[in-house]
C-alpha cells in the first residue's frame, strides 16, 4: 500500500491509494515536509508554544542535510507521562535498547577509525624508511 499525503488546504490529512506509484509517494511526502517547512517559517505565526526556533527546523533527511546520524524514535508525549507516573512502556525501553546498540556501534566504529589510523602510519613510516 502506498500513502499519498496531501498538502492542500482542503485536505483533511492524508489519504491512501493503492493506485500511487512510489514515485508520486516520494514527490508528496517531500511535498508535505516542504508544507512543514513553510508552515513553521512563516513570519506572522506564533511559534512560541513550545516549539523549536523556526531556523532550527529542517525538514530533509539528516542524510540530505550530511548529517552522519541514525534518524532518531519519536517517543511522544504519552510515553514522557507514563514515565512520570513510573512506568516504563515497551515502546520506551525499546527505545532504551536501540540507543545502547548505536551507541556500542560508535565505540566499535572508534576502535576500527583509531586501528585503520595507526595501520596508516605504520605503512607511512615504513614508507620513508625504503626512501633513499
Amino acid at each position: 500500500m502506498v500513502v499519498n499525503i496531501s498538502t492542500s488546504c482542503a485536505s483533511a490529512g492524508p489519504t491512501t491509494s493503492m493506485e500511487h506509484s512510489s514515485v508520486t509517494y516520494e514527490r508528496e511526502y517531500e511535498r508535505a515536509h516542504e508544507h512543514t517547512h513553510d508552515y513553521t517559517h512563516e513570519p506572522d505565526r506564533d511559534n512560541s508554544l513550545d516549539q523549536p526556533e523556526p531556523e532550527w527546523v529542517d525538514h530533509r533527511s539528516y542524510q540530505d542535510q550530511g548529517i552522519d546520524r541514525a534518524p532518531g524514535m519519536h517517543l511522544g508525549p504519552g510515553i514522557y507521562a507514563a514515565l512520570e507516573k513510573g512506568q516504563e512502556p515497551e515502546r520506551y525501553l525499546r527505545h532504551q535498547e536501540i540507543q545502547h546498540e548505536i551507541q556500542n556501534i560508535e565505540r566499535e566504529l572508534e576502535h576500527v577509525r583509531e586501528f585503520a589510523r595507526d595501520d596508516q602510519e605504520r605503512v607511512e613510516e615504513r614508507q620513508l624508511d625504503h626512501i633513499p
